[in-house]
């Protein structure tokens, strides 16, 4: 009985003077290093939770403005598909083409630029000659198309203002304007109610005082709206040398498509214009010298080369990667690569990405 009595104030003593000097700075450093870790873990967590919430609002934000876009597809297939479109005659067609008062140096004006497209190229023909109404058709259903689809201020009318500074925004600011504020073919516009609060930004306009409203994904940053992306499709463009289009240009054509676009068509499908069935414009392919392929590609896109709309998100970075969509100097309007890496968590109506 004496030895565990004697055992139990050996014990307590040991714990008395314990208590009285503290713990050790390893002690110490090991707790620190301990709670550490947990917090770090607890907010890698979090934040992986935060992000996958974000992804599946934007992939919610993208899917109704898919939606929105299929059916304004619809409407102008028909449109365009109906018998009195198709029946215009040239000079309807022309001035169709030509209507558009487009202000950029880069884009298609109602000048003889206009005329050699419509006219396959060919600089002969006179002034007052009829082209071929069947690329007639062709580029006013682009016209058409541009309308329905503006992407960037040079799309509308009056073009950009001299003074005017692009911003990052300004695709999507004109796709939520075209959603809320026009008809398309039919199509009535959608209320403004349609969009959370959390889809929509603004921002002030410096002469109007106005909001100007876009959509944004879920870390608030403004999606990008790219009406034709043949850029991204066929990085080189396409090179026209002695009349013969060269579709070589880029051995591996749109090798970075499918981070962005889930599938494309393959082989030579890619080299099919799908609002030129038919391939009218092979003739101011044929026809040209080395320069019309050029305007033909600042007018509309890169000839010959299948498109489909792209919105993106530039995911959980915040980097795009692409262009900007009002880039003119570097194709960013027909969604050229800016930065490879950059594109590996973007969030696009084509792809199935969940940011990473």
């Amino acid at each position: 009985m004496q030895s565990s009595s004697f055992q139990f104030r050996t014990i307590r003593g040991a714990f008395a003077r314990r208590s009285g000097r503290g713990f050790s700075l390893v002690e110490l450093l090991v707790v620190i290093a301990i709670i550490s870790f947990l917090a770090l873990l607890s907010l890698r967590v979090m934040g992986s939770s935060i992000n996958a919430a974000k992804v599946k609002q934007t992939q919610a934000t993208i899917k109704k403005i898919q939606g929105l876009i299929d059916e304004r597809v619809r409407s102008y297939n028909n449109y365009v598909g109906k018998k009195d479109f198709c029946s215009k005659d040239w000079k309807e067609l022309e001035r169709i083409v030509t209507g558009n008062t487009l202000n950029s140096t880069t884009m298609m004006s109602a000048t003889s630029v206009a005329a050699a497209l419509l006219r396959g190229g060919n600089a002969s023909y006179p002034a007052n000659a009829n082209g071929d109404v069947k690329l007639a058709q062709v580029l006013a259903c682009k016209e058409v198309f541009r309308k329905a689809f503006p992407q960037r201020l040079e799309d509308t009318i009056g073009g950009r203002p001299a003074a005017s500074i692009p911003f990052e925004s300004e695709s999507s600011e004109l796709l939520y304007n075209a959603f809320t504020t026009t008809t398309v073919y039919g199509v009535p516009p959608v209320s403004s109610d349609a969009f959370g609060s959390n889809e929509l930004a603004f921002r002030i306009d410096a002469t109007s005082g106005q909001r100007i409203y876009y959509f944004v994904d879920g870390w608030g940053n403004p999606l990008r709206f790219y009406r034709w992306p043949t850029r991204l499709i066929r990085p080189g463009g396409m090179a026209v040398t002695a009349g013969t289009p060269n579709f070589a240009v880029n051995p591996a054509p749109g090798q970075n498509v499918p981070i962005l676009m889930l599938s494309v068509p393959s082989g030579n499908s890619i080299n099919f214009d799908p609002n030129d069935r038919l391939s009218r414009t092979r003739k101011i392919a044929r026809s040209a010298t080395g320069s019309t392929e050029t305007i033909f590609e600042g007018a509309y896109h890169t000839m010959l080369t299948y498109h489909v709309p792209l919105v993106v998100s530039c995911g959980v970075d915040g980097a795009l990667g692409l262009y900007e969509p009002y880039d003119g100097t570097n194709y960013g309007y027909l969604a050229n690569v800016q930065t490879v890496a950059d594109l590996s968590d973007n969030i696009t109506n084509l792809n199935i990405r969940a940011g990473g």
